[in-house]
């Protein structure tokens, strides 16, 4: 028995034109913890709601980091910070029953 998956296509996509994001940065500065692993020195959640769809749901299944880094440094986060992660987050949360 086959099953059969549409194919993404980006230009027929029903989501929304912007997208809200959140992603987590955090410092390339290390310290050395007691159980001597190396954590960063800080890490921050960035909430952005403003990001085009085209740039967080790429053809290939991505995202553009680069397009987030250049966001993140408009901000004032320089080289000294790096992305972690990123995840589509909810403006409004759902109402679960």
């Amino acid at each position: 028995m086959t099953t059969f998956k549409k194919i993404y296509n980006a230009n027929k996509d029903d989501r929304p034109v912007l997208v809200s994001i959140s992603c987590e940065i955090a410092t390339r500065a290390q310290i050395e913890t007691d159980c001597h692993r190396l954590v960063p020195v800080d890490t921050k959640i960035i909430h952005f709601e403003d990001i085009p769809h085209c740039k967080v749901y790429l053809p290939c299944g991505g995202t553009d980091y680069k397009y987030i880094a250049k966001r993140l440094q408009e901000k004032g986060y320089g080289s000294s910070w790096c992305i972690k992660s990123v995840w589509v987050s909810q403006s409004e949360p759902d109402n679960y029953i």
